[in-house]
């Protein structure tokens, strides 16, 4: 949960930086969809992070965790927050609300099927 919670603080410190960024990109003239690039810049290669890690770290040390937490939260993030931005540029929100909800619904089934495993 550690890893998770600080991956998130740091993802979003992320997307701060990632926000002011593009913002200036954008004045200056140099990026035309601020939206669509701000979304894309903080996301993580989390399938490039296995074999780097793998061949140099031990898989159940602690810096590992961490590093998967954040990845995860780099890879999720972008994945939920992408269609969300999409879905109201071209008035597709009920759609993708649905989307989320069916998300939020497979993660509680997760969650609650890893408590009862004994």
């Amino acid at each position: 949960a550690v890893p998770l919670r600080l991956g998130a603080l740091a993802w979003l410190g992320s997307l701060g930086l990632t926000s002011v960024f593009v913002g200036m990109l954008y004045l200056v003239g140099l990026v035309r969809a601020p939206l669509l690039v701000g979304i894309v810049l903080p996301t993580t290669a989390f399938g490039m992070l296995i074999p780097i890690l793998r061949g140099t770290h031990d898989l159940d040390s602690n810096f590992v965790r961490y590093v998967f937490g954040a990845a995860a939260i780099g890879e999720l993030g972008p994945l939920i927050l992408a269609p969300l931005v999409l879905a109201q540029a071209h008035q597709h929100l009920h759609q993708t609300l649905l989307s989320m909800a069916f998300l939020a619904i497979a993660i509680a089934a997760i969650v609650f099927a890893r408590s009862l495993r004994s």
